[in-house]
């Protein structure tokens, strides 16, 4: 007879298994250039690796973009899937008709090899100002290759003056999100174009871009999701045991 002891314990251990690891090997704070250092070993979030990673700064004067060391990630599981904020300790801005440009390569591929990802999502959030300003960004993707060898899709997330988005709807916090659904890969290659563009000659014109998401589908169940479920069968066996001695 098992006892209700053993099967709590039990409960609770698959639980805990099963839950995901933040940040397992990509850790919250580092920097692409940690990052672009690790070549093609990367690093995982969940159950996706990520690497690859080569950042290129460009833009205008008078702003110019982070450069790799001034760019951080925060790691990300939920229900728009796997991924990462990307944070800027260095202004991310333009103005007087500059603009600050950068470009983020990387792959992103399953750590079990198998065709799970299914989906792409993409957001920006910032502050535009001035009319024909933005903030944008754009991910070319080539699916199931490491490398950018194809003409790649493209997914948008842009926003305007007054938070207007298009490509893409309102995030619901002053920015924009986009997302794609595509048929399950393995490994998909992307290249990241963002953008802070502030029109020359209008007035106050000025664009900031504070944070830009990058997440892989399928969605993640919250980890407390995953304990209740566990919990909620130890509980049913409890149950049982004691409707059917009744």
């Amino acid at each position: 007879m098992i006892s209700k002891k053993l099967v709590l314990i039990l409960s609770l251990g698959v639980a805990g298994s099963l839950m995901p690891a933040y940040g397992a090997a990509c850790s919250n704070g580092a920097t692409l250039a940690s990052l672009e250092a690790l070549s093609g070993t990367g690093c995982d979030i969940g159950g996706l690796n990520f690497s690859n990673f080569l950042w290129t700064p460009t833009g205008a004067n008078p702003h110019s973009t982070p450069t790799d060391t001034q760019v951080t990630i925060t790691t990300l599981l939920n229900a728009n899937g796997t991924g990462f904020l990307l944070n800027f300790s260095a202004p991310f801005t333009a103005g007087g008709g500059g603009f600050a440009d950068g470009e983020l390569k990387y792959t992103v591929k399953t750590v079990s090899g198998l065709n799970t990802i299914n989906s792409l999502y993409a957001q920006i959030d910032g502050s535009v100002t001035g009319t024909g300003s933005y903030d944008d960004v754009l991910d070319n993707y080539c699916l199931g290759l490491a490398s950018l060898s194809c003409s790649p899709s493209a997914l948008d997330a842009h926003l305007g003056p007054g938070g207007v988005c298009g490509p893409g709807t309102t995030d619901g916090a002053g920015g924009c999100k986009n997302s794609v659904s595509v048929a399950a890969q393995n490994i998909i290659a992307i290249r990241k174009d963002i953008r802070a563009d502030a029109t020359a000659g209008a007035p106050g014109a000025s664009a900031a871009v504070t944070g830009v998401i990058n997440q892989f589908g399928p969605a993640v169940p919250e980890p407390g999701t995953y304990v209740l479920s566990f919990i909620g069968l130890g509980l049913m066996f409890f149950g049982s045991k004691k409707f059917s001695r009744s």
